[in-house]
């Protein structure tokens, strides 16, 4: 039996968090990144991060879970999102990616980063100009 995604479309983020504070297990056979095997995992008080992504002025917003070790939960690009934190070590200001040219229309995106990474509580949030910057500053990981 597999394991279905977590989707967080009806659901508050820290309801979520509190019903599963187990972690769902893989696919039977489904192939994993060596990285996955994470021996601090344990301490981690949430299993991953919630990801939000929120138009401004908030029309509309998206929110996926995402855990690393091994890679689960509700992001599409689930296993290059963690490849690029794991690269990182978890920080979202050094995340690297391959920066690319964007247009300067202002189209304003406003992202956050809540949950635990190795052991340590992460709260980040950032606004950038457009999706475009937005995708060349994070890559994959807000890439839903």
């Amino acid at each position: 039996m597999s394991a279905r995604p977590l989707r967080l479309t009806a659901v508050p983020a820290a309801l979520v968090l509190v019903l599963i504070g187990g972690t769902v297990p893989a696919a039977a056979g489904a192939a994993e990144p060596a990285w996955t095997a994470d021996p601090v995992r344990a301490a981690d008080p949430v299993p991953g991060l919630v990801l939000t992504l929120s138009e401004v002025p908030h029309s509309s917003t998206r929110e996926v879970l995402l855990s690393c070790f091994p890679v689960e939960g509700s992001h599409p690009h689930g296993v290059e999102a963690c490849a690029v934190l794991v690269h990182s070590g978890g920080d979202l200001d050094a995340l690297a990616v391959t920066a690319h040219p964007c247009t300067r229309e202002y189209h304003p995106v406003a992202v956050a980063a809540t949950g635990a990474w190795a052991g340590r509580p992460v709260h980040w949030e950032r606004t950038f100009s457009n999706p475009c910057v937005l995708d060349s500053a994070t890559g994959p990981v807000f890439r839903f």
